[in-house]
């Protein structure tokens, strides 16, 4: 036998790559939000708000959430086009994947206000080499 029945084609490497960067990036990207924002408020470094901290850091965490969902989507899809062609992508492409499709999504829709690109380009790509370490250590990316 030669135990071709456990390997992964590159179709089922690019549909989890999609599967994963839509559905984990913005959970990740949430959490990251939800804490920063919890930490600033609660020390008085975040702007005042009609919201307890909490509430509001839950408020941004979820809107970050579901906002998140599109870029996220972009971003899988380019990955997983990528790793259909390829077989597999490098860490610094899930980060520039990630950085790219927050920065037109952001340009796009103009809801992201001018101070917070840099910051939120920055989270897209740690996000991005985050998915792709969990990508990797699961075994889809080699």
């Amino acid at each position: 036998m030669s135990g071709r029945g456990n390997e992964v084609t590159p179709a089922q490497r690019a549909l989890w790559t999609f599967l994963l960067v839509t559905l984990v990036a913005p959970f990740l990207a949430s959490l990251v939000v939800f804490l920063a924002t919890s930490i600033g408020l609660l020390t008085g470094i975040g702007e005042a708000a009609q919201l307890p901290p909490l509430k509001r850091a839950a408020y941004s965490a979820v809107s970050t959430y579901v906002w998140g969902a599109i870029p996220s989507a972009a971003a899988g899809a380019a990955l997983a086009a990528a790793v259909a062609w390829r077989g597999s992508v490098r860490w610094l492409a899930a980060a520039i994947a990630g950085v790219a499709a927050f920065w037109i999504a952001a340009v796009l829709s103009g809801a992201v206000p001018p101070a917070y690109i840099t910051p939120g380009a920055l989270l897209a790509g740690a996000v991005g080499v985050a998915c792709h370490g969990i990508l990797a250590r699961a075994g889809v990316l080699s």
